[in-house]
């Protein structure tokens, strides 16, 4: 003698078939939204790698680094003894930001929103502004070049 077990037929009527969607609806978004609030909520990584040193060899002139797509780029100065990675704003043009260029002639640093004027170590050579360049904090680790974003170093007004 063998038994056939069936199932009983569901008996849900369209209020439940309702309910059931809303409620899978409501869970799919409470995690998407959990899930775009960990993203946004997830901090910058507060230093960015470069490269090796190798790829940077000192030289009278800086190097322009695109970071990201959507960013400014850096100027990195190869001092030999020391590296340095630039702020890409002039100090303290809050009211109109402009970015300075390297001037290959003149070799130094010019703004042309200001006309501010700066050596490739930074220092403030002439101009409106109040102090050198700001410059993020660098480490070589392993030999490669990171640059601390979170941590901007800046000079005395002069």
């Amino acid at each position: 003698m063998t038994i056939a077990l069936t199932p009983a037929p569901a008996n849900l009527n369209r209020r439940e078939v309702l309910n059931y969607f809303l409620l899978s609806s409501l869970i799919l978004l409470t995690i998407t939204l959990t899930g775009l609030l960990a993203i946004y909520a997830t901090p910058r990584p507060d230093y960015l790698t470069l490269g090796p040193v190798s790829d940077y060899p000192p030289a009278d002139r800086p190097y322009l680094i695109q970071v990201e797509q959507h960013e400014p780029p850096l100027w990195l100065v190869n001092m030999g003894s020391e590296l340095r990675v630039f702020h890409p704003a002039t100090p303290e043009r809050m009211r109109m930001p402009c970015q300075y260029t390297w001037a290959t002639i003149t070799n130094r640093f010019e703004d042309p929103c200001s006309g501010s004027k700066f050596s490739l170590t930074g220092d403030r050579i002439d101009g409106p502004a109040p102090r050198s360049l700001d410059q993020y904090r660098v480490t070589i680790q392993r030999g490669q070049i990171r640059v601390e974003r979170s941590r901007l170093i800046t000079s005395q007004k002069r």
